[in-house]
């Protein structure tokens, strides 16, 4: 190490000396190495890498799926009815005939109302009562509702002329009328009753033609309702001079403003 440090001195004062005679000295190349000077040694003590610790992970238990159970199956028996017993059959939806031969074949009676249903065909049974599959003594009466269609009347100041085309019955009409609402029903038509009827006939206003010929009625809701006139009888006669239709008055349905 001395020897190094001193030459590297020497080669420094010639070259002042050099430079002191006037002689260009040419910069050297040389690379002198560096002196040898051991680099510092870390003595910190290393800190420990923390080390994870495993997680524990459950391991997943296997368990059995049950075997499907099969359910029993419920059985219906049915009891057996009492003597002179029958079970009612079930007409809804039948033609009125058909109906009537299947009731009075079970060893039942029947009674039928008419209902207005524009929806669904004319003469099927719509409602009975009591409903299908019970039992009744025989005998006993099962009550039939049975469509019937009718032509709409006119709810203004226009008379709706009334024609007999058979030589008796009655003459049917629908209305729509409003609630609250106020109308007068008046006719000419010179035979049996004006009555006015909820879509399952059940009366609500009646005057006698040959005693008066007109109501005012106050509609409790909003519905269709169902006038009829009549019964009427006339002779074929009567017909036949008519051309098959005997021309018997009008009919108005009119508001009436408060």
């Amino acid at each position: 190490m001395p020897f190094r440090r001193l030459a590297i001195i020497s080669v420094v004062a010639l070259s002042a000396c050099q430079g002191l005679a006037g002689t260009q000295v040419e910069p050297t190349s040389e690379v002198v190495p560096a002196t040898d000077v051991p680099l510092p040694t870390d003595t910190s003590t290393p800190e420990p890498t923390p080390t994870e610790t495993p997680t524990s992970v459950p391991t997943p238990t296997a368990t059995e799926t049950p075997l499907p159970t099969a359910t029993p199956t419920e059985t219906f028996t049915p009891t057996p009815l009492p003597a002179g017993w029958v079970e009612v059959p079930d007409v809804i939806g039948m033609q009125y005939l058909d109906a009537r031969n299947l009731i009075i074949r079970s060893g039942l009676n029947f009674a039928y109302r008419d209902v207005l249903d524009l929806d669904l065909p004319r003469g099927s049974i719509l409602i009975q009562n009591p409903v299908p599959g019970i039992g009744k003594p025989a005998g006993s009466l099962v009550f039939l509702f049975r469509v019937f269609h009718a032509p709409p009347a006119l709810v203004n100041e226009i008379c709706y002329p009334l024609r007999l085309i058979t030589t008796g019955g009655r003459l049917l009409f629908y209305v729509d009328l409003e609630q609250d609402q106020k109308y007068q029903i008046l006719t000419d038509f010179p035979y049996g009753e004006t009555s006015l009827f909820d879509s399952q006939m059940f009366l609500l206003d009646s005057f006698t033609n040959s005693k008066q010929d007109t109501v005012d009625f106050i509609a409790p809701f909003t519905a269709r309702y169902v006038i009829a006139l009549g019964p009427y009888s006339i002779t074929q006669n009567d017909l036949d001079d008519s051309n098959g239709a005997v021309h018997a008055g009008c009919l108005y349905v009119i508001p009436v403003a408060d």
